[in-house]
Order: C-alpha cells, then sequence, then structure tokens
C-alpha cells in the first residue's frame, strides 16, 4: 500500500499554502505601490502583520487564550515610525506612504491578525469531530464568501439609508472607529509638520524583547520543567495587567487541585470550569446584548467584554 504522508493529513498542502502565501504578499504590495506607497513599507507591514498574526495563534493554540485583543493591536504601524523616525517614509517630502499607512490601519487593529488563530480552531473541531481536516477548508471558504458577501449587503445597505456615523455613535459626528481614524490621521498630519527622529531607545527596546523570548524557548528545550514561557512574557507586554491576574489565578487554583486531589480530582473539575468559561460567554454574548436592546445604561455602568 502507498505510504500516507504528513501532508495529505494537513487541511492544505504544503506547496499550495507556499503559493497561496507568496501570491498574497505580492497582491498586497502590488496595492500598496499602485497607491503611492514605497515598496519596501507595504512589504515591512505586512511581515510584520503576519508575524503577529503567527504567534497570535500560537497563543490561542498552546495557551487556549479566546481574547481578540491578545496581541500588540495598532502596534505594526507604530512600531516602524518609532524605530525609524519618519525621514525613510516620507523620501523628498512626498507623505503618501504615511497617508496609506495610516488608511490601512484597520489591518493591525481589527480582527484580521485573529483570523489565523479561529482557522486553525476550526481544524481542531474537525480532529475531536473525527472529520478528515482537509474537508474543513470548503466549508471554511464557503463561509468566509457568504459571511463577506452579507456582512457587505448589510453595512452598505444600512450606512446608506441612515449614515455611517448616525449608526455608530448616535449623532453624526460618529463614534468610536471615528476617533481612532481621526487620530491615526492627525498623527500623520503631526509628522507631517515635524518629522520624528529615530528612536534608539525603542530599538533597543525590540532586540532586548527579541533576546529575552529565544532565551526563554532555549531553556524551555533544555529543561523540561523550566515554569516561564515566551507567549507568557509576549502575553504579558502585548496586553499588560488585565491578563496576569488571571493566569496568576488560574496557575494557584490548579496547583492547589492538583497538590490536594492529583490528576484524578483535576479531571473532574474540568466540566465546572469550562463551565464558568462557557456561563461568561453566553452572559456577555447573549443575555448583555438582549439587555443592550432596552437601554444601555446597565451595560455602560458594568461591562461584561465578550472576549
Amino acid at each position: 500500500p502507498a505510504i500516507k504522508t504528513e501532508d495529505e493529513n494537513e487541511p492544505v498542502p504544503a506547496k499550495v499554502a507556499l503559493i497561496g502565501l507568496i501570491t498574497g504578499i505580492i497582491l498586497i504590495t502590488l496595492f500598496g505601490v499602485i497607491s503611492g506607497m514605497m515598496v519596501w513599507v507595504i512589504l515591512a507591514y505586512t511581515v510584520i502583520l503576519l508575524l503577529v498574526a503567527l504567534v497570535y495563534a500560537r497563543i490561542r493554540t498552546e495557551g487556549g487564550i479566546t481574547l481578540n485583543w491578545m496581541f500588540p493591536f495598532w502596534q505594526q504601524k507604530n512600531y516602524m515610525i518609532t524605530v525609524l523616525g519618519t525621514k525613510p517614509f516620507a523620501a523628498g517630502g512626498d507623505f503618501t506612504t504615511l497617508a496609506i499607512l495610516s488608511s490601512l490601519m484597520w489591518l493591525s487593529r481589527g480582527f484580521f491578525p485573529s483570523l489565523m488563530a479561529t482557522q486553525l480552531e476550526s481544524v481542531k473541531l474537525s480532529e475531536s469531530g473525527k472529520i478528515k481536516r482537509r474537508s474543513v477548508l470548503p466549508i471554511l471558504i464557503v463561509g468566509i464568501v457568504l459571511g463577506l458577501a452579507f456582512g457587505y449587503w448589510v453595512h452598505l445597505t444600512a450606512y446608506y439609508k441612515y449614515g455611517a456615523n448616525v449608526l455608530e455613535g448616535g449623532t453624526t459626528s460618529g463614534g468610536f472607529r471615528i476617533v481612532l481614524a481621526t487620530e491615526d490621521f492627525n498623527g500623520t498630519v503631526s509628522h507631517m509638520r515635524s518629522a520624528r527622529l529615530p528612536g534608539i531607545n525603542d530599538l533597543f527596546g525590540g532586540i532586548f524583547g527579541a533576546v529575552v523570548v529565544m532565551a526563554l524557548t532555549i531553556l524551555r528545550r533544555i529543561f523540561l520543567q523550566f515554569p516561564f514561557h515566551p507567549l507568557g512574557y509576549a502575553i504579558a507586554t502585548a496586553y499588560g495587567n488585565p491578563v496576569w491576574g488571571a493566569f496568576l489565578t488560574v496557575w494557584v487554583v490548579k496547583s492547589f487541585i492538583l497538590k490536594v486531589g492529583g490528576v484524578k480530582m483535576y479531571r473532574k473539575g474540568i466540566p465546572f470550569f469550562l463551565g464558568i468559561a462557557i456561563g461568561h460567554f453566553f452572559t456577555a454574548g447573549v443575555v448583555w446584548g438582549i439587555l443592550g436592546f432596552f437601554g444601555d445604561e446597565m451595560f455602560r455602568k458594568y461591562a461584561v467584554w465578550f472576549g
């Protein structure tokens, strides 16, 4: 019988995935160049976006964190400008590249970096349901096409009928998304009026972070029970205080259960803790959403975030 290769069990063959990656980068680069951006800028920006998405996917799969914002959102462009200054982005006094970067803000702040992680979770669900990985790909493609078509129809119909700013904030001034866009473009205007110098300290900060992650990775390879994970370092620096407290609490509770009752007690407690997580998502995604229809006063006073 023919020997099955590991590639046959993957959702997409390695060659097809590589061709898709190269094609996507070329198309994004062409879009940037046609828009007026410098080639190296759109390439660097795309690579940073993909690296952030890759790390976020590892965070979701290895850490089980379903928080949508567990990545340094809105920092891809900021880091490039902070480290290099604005002069390389405005050669000859042309600020087109900076302006286009501001218009691409949604790529670094929206849900684009989390798409890779949700696709991997779909593949994992197929394994649990004893479904072939490769059969998941057509379903994902159909879901994306239908979702985009329905989303475009809903948004464009409502925006042209009522106005995007009115729907966003209740008035013609818009809401939070308008504030974010205005803030980013105002930053570009500020750079046009006064050039920003390269940030040497920020450059060394990035290098230091990379060295720490590499060191933690090597130590985990050498020592089997090394307690610190490189993803933990990335998580703490990406989102800060709201996250490490929850992780510390979970670690203390898990350690206590394992010490007192061992693995048997730990396995018995899994459904209870899964119920807590499901209850949170149900409350945030369903209960609080329904209550929002009847008035947003309580919703604003006590916010329950979905993730």
